[in-house]
């Protein structure tokens, strides 16, 4: 009965105020959360399945589950469950245009600050190369090896909309008068009129 009456009190909190916080500090909620959790000495546990369950399941995009056969969390992109344990196994491609190391699992990386050809000589071009390691992306060079934990690298977010046109300047000055060309060939003389 206790738990009916506090489903029924976070259901009535949810319809009137659109904010639920449950734990600790339960007055105290961000205006953004629709949802915040927070306690000291309690987890968030969240749905707890086999491999053979999650693979039943088409859930919304961006649900998560708890695969008690890997022992990992997923994660569903609106296709496929993504192994969120596997960021270490993550595919590498490297642009050079760009300087952008991207990884497999949407994250990239630039390397602008860490790869130099001020002489944009192709005979010095800088041989960089590119590791996963136990969770950690190492990047060696004629400097050494700098290892990076794949958890810090950031997700690359989503191109913002176009900004407006700007008003149109003012005209510019008109540049000098450029030399004289060279003169034509004088025409042929033309018949005489009459007299």
């Amino acid at each position: 009965m206790k738990k009916i009456i506090t489903l029924i009190v976070i259901f009535i909190g949810i319809s009137t105020f659109s904010q639920v916080k449950i734990g600790d500090n339960p007055n105290s909620i961000d205006n953004n959360s629709i949802l915040e959790l927070e306690s000291l000495d309690k987890a968030l546990v969240i749905t707890r399945l086999s491999s053979n369950q999650m693979n039943a399941l088409i859930p919304l995009e961006g649900a998560l589950i708890y695969n008690t056969d890997t022992k990992c969390i997923y994660q569903f992109n609106g296709t496929t469950w993504n192994n969120l344990c596997n960021s270490s196994n993550g595919q590498l491609s490297f642009d050079p245009t760009t300087n952008l190391l991207s990884i497999s699992n949407g994250n990239t990386v630039d390397l602008s600050s860490l790869i130099s050809d001020n002489d944009n000589d192709p005979q010095n071009e800088i041989n960089t190369s590119f590791v996963i390691n136990n969770g950690n992306l190492e990047i060696t060079d004629s400097n050494g090896t700098l290892s990076v934990p794949l958890s810090d690298i950031a997700a690359a977010g989503a191109k913002g909309p176009d900004g407006d046109k700007g008003e149109t300047g003012d005209k510019g000055p008109i540049g000098d008068q450029g030399p004289k060309g060279v003169e034509g060939e004088k025409g042929a003389t033309g018949a005489n009129g009459p007299i």
